[in-house]
């Protein structure tokens, strides 16, 4: 299981064999239309609306602290890595 790393906090996080559905009904966009979409400008709560679909866990932040964990921490860098996410092959495993 990968892990997102937002400043010292290591959050679990896959890329779920259904995430395009999940990121449709609450963004109307699928996980292709927003790799496209996610630009070194792109805000905090544009990267954290693409990222918690594919947190795990208990612990997982919902989407308004998550934006603030990232705007606190690098932008660039969890952007970076929610691309990564994003080209990973989808993870069939319940999480």
């Amino acid at each position: 299981m990968a892990t997102v790393t937002i400043g010292e906090r290591k959050l679990p996080a896959r890329r779920p064999a259904d995430l395009d559905a999940r990121l449709v009904v609450s963004t109307g966009c699928t996980a292709a239309e927003h790799a496209a979409m996610l630009r070194p400008t792109s805000t905090p709560g544009q990267i954290a609306r693409v990222l918690a679909p594919m947190l795990t866990g208990k612990d997982a932040p919902a989407a308004l602290e998550l934006a603030e964990l990232i705007e606190a921490g690098d932008p660039l860098d969890v952007r970076a890595q929610v691309l990564d996410l994003l080209a990973a092959p989808a993870d069939t495993e319940e999480g």
